[in-house]
């Protein structure tokens, strides 16, 4: 089956194994996809499950959570959010259009992390992909700094992050 949500070809060092260890000098990291190299991590951290099921059944071959590893210490939480192939909850919601990034996260569950680490004035994320950190950020009203490899991939999240600014501030 081809997929038509957006385009999921490979970057440049895709095919590697994922090095934590440049992040581990940071203050406050969050590292998702930490479960493919928890054994490259300090324990005793907080770790951050996203359940991406809100209750449905589970797809065949899909995961029903995600797990990130954060530097800080503290109690493990869990957020829920439905994100179940074109099931996706909020402003991800397929009618508004398809994914835009082969690992694309919700902006909501970005906000939720932002949230739980101490404060920050800038928020930085080296594998920006299709921006949701920076809109969270943003809409945290905080500073955003982010680079992606995938030159296609930066110029969404740039495009995606000038209509954040763009749009009015209903409830503010």
């Amino acid at each position: 089956m081809t997929r038509t949500d957006g385009n999921f070809t490979a970057s440049k060092g895709d095919e590697e194994d994922f090095d934590p260890r440049p992040w581990l000098a940071f203050d406050s990291a969050v590292l998702w996809g930490a479960n493919h190299f928890c054994d490259q991590l300090p324990r005793g951290n907080r770790w951050l499950t996203w359940d991406k099921l809100d209750g449905k059944t589970p797809a065949p071959g899909t995961s029903d959570t995600e797990f990130a590893w954060t530097s800080e210490k503290g109690p493990s939480r869990t957020f829920t959010h439905l994100w179940r192939g074109i099931m996706r909850a909020g402003e991800e919601n397929v009618v508004f259009g398809g994914k835009l990034h082969p690992h694309q996260k919700p902006v909501e569950l970005m906000k939720w992390c932002i949230k739980l680490q101490p404060p920050a004035e800038v928020i930085v994320d080296p594998y920006m992909g299709s921006a949701s950190t920076g809109i969270a950020a943003l809409r945290c009203g905080l500073r955003f700094i982010g680079c992606d490899i995938n030159e296609q991939h930066f110029d969404t999240a740039c495009e995606r992050i000038e209509n954040a600014q763009r749009q009015e501030r209903l409830f503010a």
